[in-house]
Order: C-alpha cells, then structure tokens, then sequence
C-alpha cells in the first residue's frame, strides 16, 4: 500500500465510501445510463464494470479526479493484503469520510455554527480567507464526531495525525500552488440528469441548488422549460428548510450554460407546419417576460447563479439579474451588442442599472454596449465585474469546491443568509484579469458620451478613424437604420430616468415591433431587397387577428445524434458505455482525457426591503467590499 500517496488513498476509500444513492444528481441519468449498455453474456457483470466507470466519470468531474487504473490497482492490492491499515489511520478516515451531509444532528449544529462564525467577522471585520474557512469546517466534523459518533477519539491527537500527513504530501515544487489550482484545459461537460427532467432540485437543509441538466439540448428555454423553473423557484421560495437558491447549469462540451430561448426552433417548427410563426414567436417571449416579472423580481431569499459557460443575451434576466449574487468562471461569457436575430434588442434593463451598482463607469458605455458589433462586447468575466453583472470571479478547476463552501454556509439561518454565502465566496474569489473595455474607455466616452443622435456618433466615430471605430461603422452599414435608430432611443430613452418597469415594458415592445416589420421579412426571408428606410418607424400596435394558429416548440429529451454519450449527449467514445462513433474512432475520449442582509429592493416592484448591508463594515448603500453589491 506504501506505492500509493496519502492523498491518493484518501480520494479512493472517499470514493468507496461516497452516497451515490443519495445523489440526486448521479441517481436521475443512472437508469438512463443503464439502458444504454451493449448486450453481453454475462450482464450482471458487464453492469457492475460500467456503472463503476459511470462513477468514476461522476466522482472525477463533480468531485476529485483520479486515475481509474490506479484505483484498480489499490482495490487489488488491498485484497491481497487483506486490506489492513494502521488503527489509528483507519479511525481518523473514517472521521474524515463520515457522512455529515446527511446526518440531522450535525446539520442542526453546524446552522448556529456558521452564523456564529457571520457574526465573529463582521464584529471584528476580518475576512476569513479559504485556509481558515476550511479548518473552521474541520474543526466542526471533529467536534462533533469525537462527542457524538466515536467518543474514543482523540481530537487533538486526530488533528496532529492529520497535520503529519498534510506536511508529508506537500509538494517539493515552490510554485506548485500555480498548477494544483490550474484547470486541465479540458471544457467541462455535464454528467447528471440525461432523461426529461429539465431542473434537477437538490433539496433539504441550507440553499435549494436548481440546475438546468439537458446539455444535450444546449438547456434551450421552452415554454415548458420556463414553466418548469418557475415551478422550481417558487418551491424552493415556499419551502421552511430552504435559506436560498442556488442556480447551476450543467454547460455542453462547448460551454454553453444555456443557448437561451427556444426562437430559431419555434419558428423552424412552425413553418414546417405551416402555421403562424409570428404568434409563436411572440407567446415564447411573453412566457419568458411574465416568468421574469412574476418570479424572478419576486424572489424574497437570496438567490445565487453559477455560470461556467456562455449566457444567453435574450434569456439574461434569469441568470444576471441585479438582485442576484451571481458568480462566474473563466467560461463565462456575455455576447451583447447589436446582431440580427429573433429578438435584438439588448437587455436595456440590465444595461441602465449597472451604472447604480457602478457609478465611475465611463458615459455613453450603455449606448456602446447595445450598438457595438458582438466581436468588441463579448463580456467574459474581467468585463461582467467591471459592469456589476457579476459579483464574483473563481477559476473553474475551482467550481465544484466553491458551490460545496457556499452550499455549507447557506446553512446559517436568516437574516444572515445572505452575508454568509458572501462571506464564503469571498475565500474564492480571485482577480480574472484585466477587462478589454478599459482598452476603449476613453474612445467611448468621446464617442458616445454626450452624443444626442447616431449622426452625432457616427461623425465622432469618423474623427477616431482608427481601426476601433472603423469596426463599428461597418458593422452599422449592415443593419437596418430603422432598427439601429430604435434602439439608440430606447437607450437614450431608459438611462434618462425612466422606471423600470417602462424600460422593461420598453425593451420587450420593441422587439415585438421588430418581428412585425418589413425588416425582419427581409433579414429571415433572405430575400432581396433594401432595408427601411431610417425615418420609417415600425409597427407600435399588435394585430390580433394575428395571433391565432401558435405553436409551441417542445425539446426533445434525449439528443437523436448516432452513438452520443448517454450521460454528456457528446458524440465519439462515450465514458459509461465505451461506444465509438466512427468519426471519433482514432481518437481521446472527448469528455475524460483518458490515454440575511436581505438584497436590496427589487426596482421593478418598488418595494422597498431591508437594504443589503456589508458583511464587514456594517454600511448600507455602499458598496461592500466582499460582494461589491450595494443597495
């Protein structure tokens, strides 16, 4: 036993000893999974080996990678052996891979806990950073195991093994820290629910985690979809154990967390049947604004959202809302500007409070960021922060790691939920780099600052002539005038001091104007011809005689592509079941690489809350220092 590492048996009896029946996540796409094995004779046997490899694949990505052969190898070894430890090394796994996560008692314990830890660190205004935070966290399982499940157990000399043990793994690089905290440069797929469940709810004590599990679909938003999260939500809401939400997405091999609302496959279904597409198009927008409106803006407890991959520009109230305590990895991206589509309009809501949440912000960076061309305004992290769309940074070989901190401290009860969840991040966060928009600060605010029309702008730009510049004002030449015009006034129109709820009104009509218009038959007919002229104005009233004969788009459950993954929907060699597409057939595997403060009042329902108050300093309507939210 002596060939393998300390760290590595402790990842292999964690294995052994992990819940998988408790596992909500793992449990949804194992029957999935299951039914997905090729025949063989001995079928007893050829389940047992891939639903070992199925855990494998799960417990490496969702939890700690390890190499399967070498587990194999231990498994062997232990049997030959007999599978004899030291005494003492035996007890203290077992203290370490205890099942506390479901254990009633500690987890009622551990609730006043952590709120005693909230209210050490705002009274004394000192931040735990992640090494403390974790050995607060053992310290507690200690505890409570030495006084409740094994009474014979000495915490101190536990404590003193466990630090012998740690000095001994450490490793000899100085600057090892640089490459155990980097990611393996693969894109993180999903595991997880592979059948018709869309939100897979992980219930029970502290936040609700909600997370959207069909990568295989790219999570696109129906109707059915929205309603199934809005469903989700108010449970969650409702429920007496629940402190908060948490929204997570299970990202495709592309690191997509959502490819947002279902447009382009509601309006391909309904020329196929030749119904009314116009009218399908626009009962899916208004599912998804009544579902914003009616859910969303009303959540009471704090909600957080986990994004690892690509945000949809026409869903983005869901995920970035300002309310939210949103966190972000490397993965995470945010394509606004203006572009053709189903609906262009950019999210005008989002972009007229983020000057509340940061005032310094450069003027005329709402009119650059709705008008630009995508290529310049493809927000990643570094840009999010900047805006306040995001209110933390961690890398995404970190994820897992932070969403099991922030599950831990959204035990503490409320009020405080809030500030503990903040408190947790805060070990994580890390600095994302510097943001692409401070390249052109100045150039916009030139540009864009106190410009009172686009002939005003496009002369401004013109004076730049720098390939900047130049960029946007081809990027004009391709659009409607008419379009480009309107959304120029809407932006003028929503960051002159108009309510929110008008600018939401605002941002949806148009849209609904663009879809009736001659320039949307051009730009989705592809036919030939010139686009309206820019003194022409769209239609502002609905036909509702044209209205009728809607469909509605429904995804599929399971992606129809030949020899996908069962469990990730990915074509080539599948890590369950072994299957090889053709065209992967010389390669990798794809997917493994085997070879309270309560939140500040809600501006569209103008009710006024309990501002959100800092963790540290104990401000309102200040920015705080751990969040970077303000009230």
């Amino acid at each position: 036993m002596d060939a393998f590492t300390a760290e590595q048996k402790k990842t292999f009896d964690t294995f052994d000893q992990y819940p998988w029946e408790a596992d909500t996540v793992f449990q949804a796409g194992l029957d999935n999974i299951l039914s997905n094995l090729p025949p063989t004779d001995n079928d007893n046997e050829d389940k047992d080996r891939q639903l070992l490899r199925a855990k494998h694949f799960f417990f490496s990505r969702f939890n700690q990678a390890f190499d399967l052969d070498q587990y194999l190898q231990y498994k062997q070894l232990e049997q030959q052996t007999g599978g004899k430890k030291d005494p003492k090394e035996a007890r203290y796994q077992q203290l370490e891979q205890y099942d506390y996560d479901h254990d009633e008692k500690y987890l009622d314990g551990l609730s006043t806990v952590v709120q005693e830890w909230v209210n050490q660190q705002t009274q004394q205004g000192v931040i735990w950073d992640k090494t403390r935070l974790d050995e607060e966290f053992k310290k507690a399982q200690a505890q409570y195991y030495t006084r409740h499940v094994d009474t014979s157990v000495d915490m101190d000399d536990y404590f003193a093994w466990a630090q012998e043990k740690k000095e001994a793994n450490q490793p000899a690089c100085p600057f090892a820290h640089l490459w155990q905290n980097k990611g393996d440069g693969s894109k993180r797929t999903a595991s997880g629910s592979a059948g018709s469940d869309f939100i897979v709810a992980s219930e029970g004590r502290g936040a609700t985690t909600l997370t959207l599990s069909s990568p295989s679909t790219r999570n696109v938003l129906t109707i059915d979809r929205l309603e199934a999260l809005r469903k989700a939500l108010e449970a969650s809401e409702q429920s007496q154990e629940a402190t908060a939400h948490m929204l997570n997405s299970l990202v495709t091999s592309e690191t997509v967390a959502s490819s947002g609302l279902a447009y382009r496959e509601t309006y391909d279904l309904a020329i196929q049947q030749k119904a009314n597409a116009i009218a399908s198009l626009e009962k899916l927008a208004q599912s998804y604004y009544q579902s914003v409106e009616q859910t969303i803006l009303s959540l009471k407890k704090p909600c957080l959202v986990f994004m690892d991959g690509a945000i949809p520009t026409n869903a983005s109230y869901l995920f970035l809302w300002h309310r939210f305590i949103r966190v972000v990895t490397e993965h995470a991206v945010l394509p606004l500007g203006l572009t053709l589509s189903h609906a262009p309009v950019p999210p005008l809501l989002l972009l007229t409070l983020c000057r509340s949440r940061k005032p310094n912000l450069p003027q005329g960076i709402e009119l650059y960021l709705a008008l630009a061309p995508p290529e310049l305004v493809r927000l990643r992290g570094p840009e999010l922060l900047k805006l306040g769309l995001a209110d933390v940074f961690v890398p995404g070989a970190q994820f897992h790691n932070v969403l099991e901190t922030v599950k831990k401290m959204s035990l503490c009860p409320p009020p405080a939920t809030a500030t503990a969840v903040q408190l947790g991040l805060a070990t994580a966060h890390t600095y994302p780099g510097p943001d692409r928009l401070g390249v052109w600060e100045n150039e916009i605010q030139r540009v864009f600052g106190a410009a009172e029309s686009l002939e005003e702008i496009r002369s401004n730009l013109e004076k730049v002539n720098n390939h900047w510049s130049q960029t946007i004002l081809d990027h004009w030449s391709t659009l409607p005038p008419t379009l480009l015009k309107a959304v120029f006034q809407a932006v003028k129109k929503s960051c002159s001091g108009m309510e929110p709820p008008h600018v939401f009104a605002l941002e949806q009509s148009l849209n609904t104007q663009w879809r009736q218009s001659k320039d949307y038959t051009t730009w989705i007919t592809k036919e030939e011809g010139s686009w309206m002229e820019e003194e022409d104005a769209y239609p502002e009233s609905v036909d509702h005689e044209q209205q009728r004969d809607q469909v509605i788009y429904e995804a599929p459950q399971t992606k129809s592509d030949t020899m996908a993954c069962p469990v990730t929907g990915q074509g080539g060699v599948c890590p369950v079941t072994g299957q090889v597409s053709e065209a992967a057939a010389a390669t990798t595997c794809p997917v493994t690489g085997q070879t309270s403060s309560i939140p500040s009042a809600c501006p569209m329902s103008q009710q006024q809350q309990q501002a959100m108050a800092c963790p540290v300093t104990g401000q309102k309507g200040a920015a705080c220092p751990v969040s970077s939210q303000s009230s």
